[in-house]
């Protein structure tokens, strides 16, 4: 339901009795998350209505005056119960919030929980994407915070292109420091880890990175990915027509894709900020910092 100046109220339990089932659901999640994080987590609900084309403004202020580090946004497509007419400007919303936001955005595409659940145990394995760039970068850093739980286990692919082996422009210099420097800590950060598998493959072209990434075997929950490093280290631009969800990147849209492990794996794809308006975020493997 749109109108015209958005309303943002906070959320109220009491007040929601005849709320839909999922809403309580997402409730008990967060409460769960809040209950089992490491660490002080305060959770702070909110119901907004207002009409999808100003929606992303309003959440972006709320963002900037809260100081969030990061916005995770549900991706929605055909094969979802949402109605179809509602489709398009949901998309176009998480667009505007890429686009515009102050700090790092991860779209979710959510196929539902394969993990391993029992009373007494519980297991969630995770995969990265890494190629290069900010991008995979916030993905990296985002994944480490995730494996300082104990149960899960992570596995890293990184893609290297040979021709970068042998150096770039200086711009890509940079962005290839600052990989390393990342990567140099992740490793340290978890030597010696039985729950770490790291594979560093070389690839000559995009056709050659695609083809790696589609032999992925494993009993993966959840996929992280960036969405922008292509452009940097894979020179796809052949590949972007054929991309039907440019908000999740050339490689986050195969992956979403019906085409891969039948489109039942969860992928979740992270943009860094972009610095319009607010300022911007930086990701180590500590937390986020504001700059």
């Amino acid at each position: 339901m749109g109108r015209a100046a958005p309303l943002l109220i906070p959320y109220k339990r009491l007040e929601h009795t005849n709320a839909s089932s999922s809403i309580h659901q997402m409730m008990r999640a967060f409460e769960n998350y809040s209950k089992n994080s490491r660490g002080p987590v305060t959770i702070h609900a909110y119901n907004m209505i207002a009409s999808y084309k100003s929606m992303h403004d309003t959440i972006l202020r709320l963002a900037h005056d809260k100081v969030v580090p990061l916005i995770i946004l549900p991706f929605h497509d055909h094969r979802g119960t949402v109605d179809h007419n509602l489709i398009a400007p949901i998309r176009q919303f998480n667009i505007n919030v890429q686009t515009n936001s102050p700090c790092t955005v991860g779209i979710l595409v959510d196929r539902g929980l394969s993990c391993r659940l029992s009373s007494t145990y519980y297991s969630f394995n995770v995969v990265v994407i890494f190629i290069g760039g900010a991008d995979d970068r916030e993905a990296l850093a985002y994944a480490e915070r995730m494996f300082g739980n104990p149960d899960v286990r992570m596995t890293v692919l990184r893609i290297i292109l040979r021709s970068k082996l042998e150096g770039g422009n200086q711009e890509e210099e940079i962005e290839a420091k600052l990989d390393h420097s990342l990567i140099a800590e992740f490793k340290l950060a978890n030597t010696g880890d039985e729950c770490l598998t790291w594979h560093d493959i070389e690839v000559d072209d995009s056709a050659q990175a695609m083809s790696n990434i589609k032999k992925l075997q494993g009993n993966y929950d959840l996929v992280m990915v960036g969405r922008r490093h292509v452009e940097m280290s894979l020179r796809d631009e052949e590949m972007v027509e054929f991309v039907e969800h440019p908000e999740l990147g050339v490689i986050g849209d195969m992956l979403a894709s019906s085409d891969f492990w039948d489109g039942m794996v969860n992928v979740l794809v992270m943009q860094e900020s972009r610095g319009l308006g607010y300022g911007a975020f930086v990701v180590t493997l500590q937390g986020f910092q504001r700059i």
